[in-house]
């Protein structure tokens, strides 16, 4: 199996959604912060983040602009995709909706040969993109684990489980 293959065969799960646990490590935090909810896809191939913990924030992420609200029902705060986040918000939303040819179009992809199922390792080929790289880890169509380094010592965890 390829990389882009492995992408590209990506399914999320019967519900569309998984749940999500993200660890966020950073040298001046002396633990890591923690946030879970639920990880989707909109009609539009937007990421739909449902964060429940540690308080709720719904986020929609598109190419351009990210919405953020408290509730389902509460205002809309729409805010453009910060520079130094979009490789980071990109990779998650192509994985998450299997899209293979445009994640080979802005990331160099590399199938790591690394433990059980398969890990693939995505760099940004933009040179104006803040240094980071990306890592996907699953096991045949599941994606389990989402992994971002980033420049200064930042790493971030998302450790994905379908909804039954």
């Amino acid at each position: 199996m390829d990389a882009l293959s492995a992408i590209a065969g990506l399914e999320i799960g019967p519900t569309g959604k998984v749940d999500y646990r993200e660890e966020v490590h950073h040298a001046a935090l002396p633990r890591p912060e923690i946030a879970g909810g639920v990880l989707g896809v909109t009609a539009d191939g937007h990421l739909l983040k449902d964060q429940r913990l540690p308080r709720r924030e719904i986020s929609e992420v598109g190419e351009v602009f990210i919405s953020v609200r408290q509730t389902p029902e509460g205002p809309v705060n729409l805010l453009p995709v910060p520079a130094e986040f979009r490789p980071m918000l990109d990779a998650m939303r192509l994985a998450v909706t299997g899209d293979a040819k445009t994640i080979a179009d802005e990331f160099t992809v590399d199938l790591l040969p690394e433990g059980p199922g398969w890990h693939i390792r995505l760099v940004p080929k933009d040179p104006a993109a803040p240094e980071m790289q990306i890592g996907l880890i699953g096991c045949g169509t599941a994606l389990r684990v989402i992994e971002i380094a980033q420049a200064g010592g930042v790493r971030r965890v998302l450790t994905l489980e379908r909804q039954p």
